[in-house]
């Protein structure tokens, strides 16, 4: 008899690896705030799933495991909360548009 939880590693881990890729390529190229979030959550949600597939529903691998997905979603928090920060301190615009705000900043230093 075929084990159903096999059946389940084999045929959707390929699928939450993608949606996790997608939703942190999602969070990496959006500029809104809202959508990045949304992002990070469809990667934190494909992450538990395939959580829950690979430790066979085995309580003491799965706290261990989620502890360690709990410290890396902590670690990017504060890499969103950074780029948030980055934003407010040149004046609302994009990681791209730094280069530009400087610019301009030089510009105003020298009275242009």
């Amino acid at each position: 008899m075929i084990d159903i939880l096999d059946m389940m590693q084999r045929a959707h881990l390929p699928l939450l690896a993608v949606a996790i890729v997608a939703g942190l390529g999602v969070a990496a190229a959006s500029r809104d705030l809202g959508k990045r979030l949304l992002g990070v959550c469809v990667a934190a949600l494909a992450g538990v799933t395939e959580l829950a597939v690979l430790t066979r529903h085995d309580p003491a691998l799965a706290s261990g495991a989620l502890a360690a997905c709990v410290m890396v979603l902590g670690g990017a928090a504060q890499g969103v909360a950074l780029l948030v920060r980055v934003r407010e301190d040149f004046g609302g615009v994009d990681a791209g548009g730094l280069r530009v705000a400087e610019l301009n900043d030089d510009r105003a230093e020298r009275g242009e």
